[in-house]
């Protein structure tokens, strides 16, 4: 998935192990939108995006071991690219959601 917007991280909760990035809400774009990447194992992410792109990530050998996965849990988990075409880094989670929300006016 796509989004030619710009994105930052909004929040990590430790206990959830939960990672949300979302654009700036605006008036100018419409709806606020949200990324979140539940249960994360490990991640390497940028302030700030351009846009966002997030896609199964080439590089899970290197990133598996950087996540130190054991082996019985690996096929449970994802291995996500999450950049803007100039920088690239990624998320291992469980699963992830997008939301929109419409501007309150």
């Amino acid at each position: 998935m796509r989004y030619e917007r710009p994105f930052r991280p909004w929040s990590y909760q430790v206990t959830q192990r939960r990672l949300e990035l979302r654009t700036d809400g605006n008036f100018e774009f419409g709806e606020t939108i949200y990324v979140a990447f539940l249960d994360v194992a490990a991640m390497q992410i940028r302030r700030t995006y351009d846009w966002l792109e997030v896609s199964e990530s080439d590089n899970v050998a290197e990133i598996g071991h950087f996540a130190d996965i054991p082996e019985r849990h690996k096929s449970r988990f994802l291995t996500l690219s999450v950049g803007d075409g100039a920088h690239t880094g990624f998320v291992v989670c469980a699963a992830f959601e997008v939301r929109m929300e419409r501007p309150i006016a």
